[in-house]
């Protein structure tokens, strides 16, 4: 668990604008692994793969099904790109953060990928437990 650089919380706030009327801060995210997800992202650019073009279909590759992008920044030679998780009861939504930059040869590169989450009426996004009621046995941490 680490904590964001000031400029990059500034850029999760803004992005997560569009969610609430008071945006939610992003007060910490875990590290995510990205090697095995790069060695298909070579492979699948090599192949030519539609998915492989450009950040948004690579960020929703990785996040997978469940997740949407909700915004797209550029930083400092990175294009950094945020997913959410679609809604679901008794469940946190989560946020996927990517980084990746373009090569040379015009490929992309995943460079980071974190993962944070918000407790259900939580106001921000980070790693702490949530609590979570089942119908059968009421309040658990989870």
């Amino acid at each position: 668990m680490k904590w964001l650089p000031a400029i990059a919380l500034l850029g999760l706030v803004f992005a997560v604008n569009c969610m609430a009327d008071t945006p939610p801060i992003v007060v910490s995210y875990a590290d995510r692994p990205i090697h095995a997800f790069n060695q298909q992202l070579i492979q699948a650019q090599q192949a030519q793969a539609s998915w492989s073009t450009s950040p948004e279909s690579i960020s929703q590759q990785y996040a997978g099904s469940d997740f949407a992008v909700i915004s797209t920044k550029q930083y400092q030679g990175s294009t950094i790109t945020y997913s959410l998780s679609h809604p679901k009861p008794n469940h946190p939504q989560m946020m996927i953060i990517l980084s990746m930059r373009q090569t040379m040869k015009q490929s992309w590169h995943l460079q980071s990928a974190w993962l944070t989450w918000r407790c259900k009426n939580g106001q921000n996004f980070g790693t702490g437990r949530c609590v979570i009621e089942s119908p059968q046995t009421g309040p658990s941490n989870k």
